[in-house]
């Protein structure tokens, strides 16, 4: 192999090598990651907020959020608020006891996500935000932020490839032609 296909080679496999390691965080489906209050947590009043943070923004228009009082009655008020990849459900902080919240995403390649959290509230009377004690991530003003599509992973692959090509028209244009000079 002489010195310009190896080149072209190598350079191919770097680009492979590439588009595998950016292009796989684009597969992924979106994930919670985390809540407030925590999933698991125990307060000592119950939010009129409850908030999750996703790993991508979202739409709103496929966000649904459910939160059942401790007695098993609807607990959220309105519709959820989706502000880039945090999604807010304002709710009647009714009682101490659990709360349980239900919710579905739609990830940006189209495959829903549900899952649900819990919480206990250990006191009757009810807060007017995030529970005392209760620390918000320290990653919510990066995460609240809707991602801009030029910044994907998804778009970061595409421009990887079409650099990798270009770099295989180039080392390709520049072999020398049989009993020629190179162009």
């Amino acid at each position: 192999m002489t010195r310009a296909p190896k080149a072209a080679a190598l350079s191919l496999l770097a680009a492979c090598a590439l588009v595998l390691v950016t292009g796989a965080p684009a597969l992924a489906h979106t994930q919670l990651l985390s809540s407030t209050p925590p999933d698991g947590s125990t307060v000592g009043r119950a939010p009129a907020e409850v908030a999750l943070h996703f790993s991508e923004g979202l739409d709103p228009r496929f966000v649904r959020i459910a939160v059942r009082a401790p007695g098993g009655s609807e607990a959220a008020q309105g519709r959820p608020s989706v502000s880039g990849s945090v999604v807010r459900q304002r709710m009647d902080p009714r009682a101490a006891g659990t709360y349980t919240l239900s919710y579905r995403v739609v990830s940006a390649d189209g495959h829903p996500v549900s899952d649900s959290l819990a919480f206990t509230a250990t006191s009757e009377q009810a807060a007017t935000g995030v529970p005392r004690g209760v620390a918000t991530s320290p990653s919510l003003a990066a995460t609240s932020r809707s991602q801009d599509p030029s910044q994907s992973p998804a778009m970061f692959a595409v421009f990887a490839m079409m650099l990798a090509a270009g770099m295989g028209v180039l080392v390709i244009r520049s072999r020398p032609r049989r009993g020629g000079t190179p162009t």
